[in-house]
């Protein structure tokens, strides 16, 4: 990564999915009427451009409540009938993209480059997706940077997220079984080597020693859970270390919520 990629620490808002509101004109014609002709019935069932989201956005907090650290994110992009090709293009030089041409379902990686947004700068960018023939088309996405800040020295640890939750409920109606968990460990400036220790056996995480810049696993061990003894939920925390970083160490809590199903005992 570059090293003023690692100066964008990015407490991303979430992504709003925003849906396409746009009205869908799947409605036959009333018996009594004439059918519609053929360019007009090809015009109807013509693929929809379906984008899951139209906005991004990055700001720079290290060590606040919430430290983390994205880079990157990605849009879906999908058709409602069948195959479309589509391309993007970007209208920001500090924008990159995993591909300028594709065919749906698929996803593109839009990414903030921060050696070419001004430090301090709000900035902001879009993506253009476009499919020839399909409605909706083209689609925009915004890249909003909120703000770049020079990194502080000696350089501090930054995650992803500041905090874990899974839960485990396999035969509930909403069936939630979230047992893992990826994490960027990253850091504000130079590469630091680190080391994550976890509070309980159940907690695994893989690697638990590399340098920055790594993406980990945080995962539980259903077979080495407690007895629960009544408990709704189950608290651990990983610890994680750098010789070298001004605010080491840092811990990040993990929780492992119930609800109504009781783990294997």
């Amino acid at each position: 990564m570059n090293p003023a990629l690692r100066y964008l620490v990015l407490s991303v808002t979430a992504l709003g999915a925003a849906c396409d509101n746009q009205a869908n004109d799947l409605a036959g014609p009333r018996a009594a009427e004439p059918g519609p002709s053929a360019p007009a019935l090809a015009a109807t069932t013509a693929p929809g451009l379906l984008l899951d989201s139209h906005a991004l956005y990055y700001c720079y907090h290290p060590g606040s409540t919430r430290i983390c650290v994205v880079t990157q994110r990605t849009v879906r992009i999908r058709s409602s009938i069948g195959p479309v090709n589509w391309t993007a293009s970007k209208d920001q030089p500090w924008i990159a993209l995993s591909a300028t041409s594709g065919t749906t379902p698929t996803t593109l990686t839009i990414k903030a480059t921060a050696g070419y947004v001004p430090l301090g700068a709000s900035v902001l960018g879009t993506v253009t997706i476009t499919a020839a023939g399909a409605r909706y088309s083209p689609q925009k996405v915004k890249v909003v940077v909120n703000y770049f800040a020079a990194a502080p020295s000696p350089p501090l640890l930054a995650f992803s997220d500041s905090a874990i939750g899974f839960c485990y409920n396999p035969s509930s109606t909403g069936g939630c079984v979230r047992l893992a968990e990826r994490l960027l460990f990253t850091s504000t400036g130079a590469s630091l080597a680190w080391k994550a220790a976890s509070s309980k056996p159940w907690i695994v995480v893989h690697p638990d020693t590399a340098a920055t810049d790594t993406d980990v696993r945080v995962s539980v061990d259903l077979t080495k859970l407690p007895p629960r003894n009544g408990a709704t939920s189950l608290s651990g925390a990983i610890t994680v270390s750098a010789s070298g970083a001004r605010n080491s160490p840092q811990t990040i809590p993990v929780k492992l919520q119930f609800y109504s199903t009781p783990p294997p005992q």
